[in-house]
């Protein structure tokens, strides 16, 4: 059953992967903005995490469109340094509205149809389903904004991963 949790966990990270195109119109609507989406997002699918590029660049743009390109470039940081787990206080510090951030995740088309997906994949029928009832886009959110930007989990956010512990867990 480990194999199944860590699966979820791979598929929840498998949103933050892709690439984005400097010319997007999704992005930001500065260069520098567009720049930092493009490099972010290239940076994560080096990751090979895979994902479509759809949500690739909804998650990339929702990320650098909350935390601010001036506030990231201000603070000394690049798109490689929030992908660098040594800056995590710095990006964490970058984050002043969390829950705006999860919401805008939880808009990106297909969050929680990839996290099914790699469940499917590893579990059976019984906790396909009863993982499909707990996953939710804005849970898929905080999970994504836990993972790439070390957003600390609501409690109801904590109950539901409780939750799905439990059905990755029964047999």
């Amino acid at each position: 059953m480990r194999r199944v949790g860590l699966a979820v966990m791979a598929a929840l990270a498998t949103v933050a992967a892709g690439c984005s195109s400097a010319d997007d119109p999704e992005v930001p609507g500065d260069v520098a903005g567009k720049t930092m989406v493009a490099e972010y997002a290239t940076i994560l699918r080096a990751a090979d995490l895979g994902g479509p590029d759809e949500l690739a660049t909804c998650v990339a743009s929702t990320v650098i469109d909350a935390l601010g390109t001036d506030r990231v470039e201000a603070a000394g940081l690049t798109a490689a340094d929030l992908a660098d787990p040594e800056h995590a206080f710095e990006v964490q510090a970058l984050v002043t509205d969390p829950d705006s951030l999860i919401a805008g995740l939880a808009e990106c088309d297909g969050i929680t149809e990839v996290i099914l997906g790699e469940v499917g994949d590893e579990a059976p029928e019984v906790q396909r389903e009863c993982v499909g009832a707990e996953i939710t886009p804005e849970l898929a959110g905080a999970f994504v904004a836990s993972v790439l930007l070390y957003v600390e989990y609501s409690d109801e956010a904590l109950e539901s991963f409780g939750r799905i512990r439990e059905c990755v867990d029964s047999e």
